[in-house]
């Protein structure tokens, strides 16, 4: 008995999506395996929760650009704490409700942090748009923005999953991304995960845990 494809059926718009569930369950299937190969994911001897610890990866070998249009090299993140979280302007939800709770959250962060704000979406999120959008939750946010092959390159270095979705009819389209905030050190180590769900409470305890335990290394 020979079996017939139905072609058509990939067509509908509920075959699309089982289609784009699908690879978005291989993508984070595969990037699963690869923290659990390169990364290990641990707790300190006080139980620190979302440490990266050893060792840390450092990030370099990117350029790109922050809102004003300036350069956003390695050096940016030196010297200081950066919590980055990955969105894109467009975001209905998850981006617009974590850039809230990080603009509460973030008084309670020493004066050495930088909350960092990173596109998944270059081809719309402009320097300019980023601007406006960081502006509008706290002034003090950093946004950043690129090339899409600089910022695909940029994401893929940290394990960070994103996938644009398809256009409708009038070309608008959703980006589906990791919405966990990373911890880089003065030294631009990756050093720490906080993963959703977020609260003000434990971003702020997950993030100074995990800064003692670091500054505690030396």
């Amino acid at each position: 008995m020979r079996f017939r494809y139905n072609r058509p059926m990939l067509k509908s718009p509920f075959s699309l999506r089982l289609l784009a569930a699908a690879v978005v369950a291989l993508i984070v299937g595969a990037a699963a395996a690869w923290l659990t190969e390169n990364i290990e994911l641990t707790r300190s001897p006080q139980g620190t929760e979302g440490l990266l610890w050893p060792p840390p990866k450092t990030l370099e070998g990117f350029a790109l650009l922050d809102q004003a249009g300036a350069p956003f090299t390695p050096e940016r993140l030196e010297g200081k704490w950066s919590v980055l979280f990955f969105g894109f302007t467009h975001c209905p939800d998850i981006c617009p409700n974590t850039l809230r709770l990080l603009e509460k959250a973030s008084p309670a962060f020493p004066a050495d942090t930088q909350v960092v704000f990173v596109s998944v979406d270059p081809e719309r999120d402009t320097p300019e748009t980023v601007a406006q959008y960081v502006r509008y939750f706290d002034p003090t946010f950093l946004g950043v923005t690129g090339t899409p092959e600089s910022m695909a390159a940029f994401t893929r270095s940290l394990g960070v999953l994103s996938m644009r979705t398809e256009a409708d009819e009038h070309g608008n389209y959703s980006v589906d991304h990791s919405a966990a905030l990373l911890l880089v050190d003065p030294h631009r180590r990756l050093v720490g995960i906080i993963a959703q769900p977020l609260t003000e409470e434990s971003v702020s305890r997950h993030y100074l845990d995990i800064r003692r335990f670091v500054e505690h290394q030396g």
